[in-house]
């Protein structure tokens, strides 16, 4: 079982990594406790917003480590980051298994209306950079680890499955795949 207090900094990675805090919607929000909250942080240097789930950490779940959930998109996307965090912290509740890298999530049909995004990418972050991914206590030791939720197109998932996600990786760093964007279309 794990504790708060396994996790004394994690206010001050997730600022230092995301950006300033603006504000956290709780997990009773929609009249039932959903088992975790949704924060948001803007990053002052560039101008994207990150939501991370905040709780995910105390659930039951089968992963290799505790973990939680993040998107970032533009800023002004917040909304859809928002709810790409929270659909898929409900699957990963209800299915009771963490989410760990190169896990495609992916539906029929859009997930977001008027776009070609049709599921999810858990991967290491790449736009905070490698010591973002994994909170460490004061030994050096992870406990926690933060899945990267990069938005991802039918085509892209299809790939991803038949090859891999680093092959897509690839390809998204080759085309400049601007992955911040939610209204992108596919790079293959």
């Amino acid at each position: 079982m794990t504790s708060a207090n396994q996790f004394p900094n994690l206010l001050e990675h997730n600022t230092g990594h995301l950006g300033k805090f603006r504000y956290a919607e709780p997990a009773e929000i929609e009249g039932r406790n959903r088992g975790y909250d949704l924060v948001f942080f803007d990053n002052e240097e560039y101008p994207v917003t990150s939501v991370i789930t905040n709780g995910l950490r105390f659930q039951e779940l089968s992963s290799l480590l505790p973990e939680e959930l993040v998107c970032t998109l533009r800023t002004g996307q917040e909304g859809f980051a928002h709810y790409l965090v929270d659909v898929t912290a409900g699957l990963v509740l209800q299915n009771r298994r963490g989410l760990e890298y190169d896990s495609v999530l992916v539906n029929d049909s859009p997930l977001i209306k008027e776009t070609e995004i049709h599921g999810v990418m858990g991967y290491p972050s790449p736009f905070f950079g490698d010591e973002f991914d994994l909170l460490r206590d004061a030994d050096g030791q992870p406990v926690l680890q933060l899945i990267t939720l990069l938005p991802i197109t039918q085509q892209e998932a299809e790939f991803a499955s038949e090859n891999s996600p680093d092959e897509l990786w690839e390809i998204w760093q080759e085309n400049r795949t601007e992955l911040l964007d939610i209204n992108r279309g596919s790079a293959l």
